[in-house]
Order: structure tokens, then sequence, then C-alpha cells
């Protein structure tokens, strides 16, 4: 009686394995710029997310005894014109600035996965309705990108 041979993993599975596996982390391992990239933005993450704790004053709190001072031990960073630590703002401000890219982007994955959802579980003729409403966002996007770049330089560069 013959064995049953034992089922062949598909070839596509093993590239794509591959791919993301080892060549993928081998070139991140050896590429230095990325290293940095990730320092940047680990670190970022991590002011903001400690932020009241590694500042050493609220944001907004002003001393102006203590105005245009340059880094020491009390304020790592200095301080600026109304004497408010440099730190906190930027701590506080790496808040902000991080909420302002991770909410569009957070909205945008939910909106496209549930359209995409929507166009491949009905297909047909909402599938291709849907699609046509894409392409013409994304073409009137670029429209709009181009025609705010563009207009400046079509007018001439007179100062008035």
């Amino acid at each position: 009686m013959a064995e049953a041979a034992a089922p062949a993993a598909a070839p596509a599975d093993g590239r794509w394995r591959a791919f993301w596996t080892a060549p993928a982390t081998r070139r991140f391992r050896r590429n230095p710029g990325a290293w940095v990239g990730l320092a940047i933005v680990v670190g970022l993450i991590a002011l903001a997310v400690f932020a009241p704790w590694i500042a050493d004053r609220p944001p907004d709190a002003q001393n102006l005894r203590m105005r245009l001072r340059p880094p020491s031990l009390e304020h790592p960073f200095g301080t600026d014109e109304f004497g408010r630590s440099v730190l906190a703002r930027v701590a506080y401000g790496a808040r902000v600035s991080l909420l302002t890219g991770v909410v569009p982007v957070a909205l945008a994955l939910l909106l496209g996965s549930a359209i995409g959802l929507i166009a491949g579980f009905f297909r047909g003729r909402l599938d291709g309705a849907l699609m046509r409403v894409m392409d013409v966002l994304l073409a009137s996007r670029r429209c709009c990108w181009r025609s705010r770049w563009s207009a400046p330089s079509a007018r001439g560069s007179s100062t008035r």
C-alpha cells in the first residue's frame, strides 16, 4: 500500500515568507539610516508618551525672570522669550504632532478597509461604482495639489 504524500507547500507561500523574514531584516540590519530613523521615531514616541514625567514643568508655565536662558541642569533645553521650558514644550508638542499623524492614518485605514470589504463582498455594480468614486477622489486630489503648486508660478512673482 502506497503512503499518502505530504501536501507540498505552495511555492508562493515560501517566497512570501522568505521575502518578509530573512532578506528584509537583513537589509534593515545593514542599513545605518534605518537604525537612525527607528531611533528617532522611538525617541519621539517615548517623549510624547512620557511627557508628564520627562518635562520639568507645564509647557505654558511662564517665568519672565528665566527668559532666554541657555541649557542648564534646571532647563536641559533652555528657556524661550517668556521663560517657558523648551523641553516641556517639545515633549508636549510631540504629543500633538504624533496625534496629527496617527489619527488621519487610522481613519483612512478604517474607511478604506470598510469600502474595500463592501466592494469585495457585494461585487458587481456596487464594486464598480465604489471604485469609480475612489478614482474620482484620487484624481481630484491630484488636480487640486497640482493647481495649488503651479498657480503661483503661472501668475509670476509679483510682490505687492
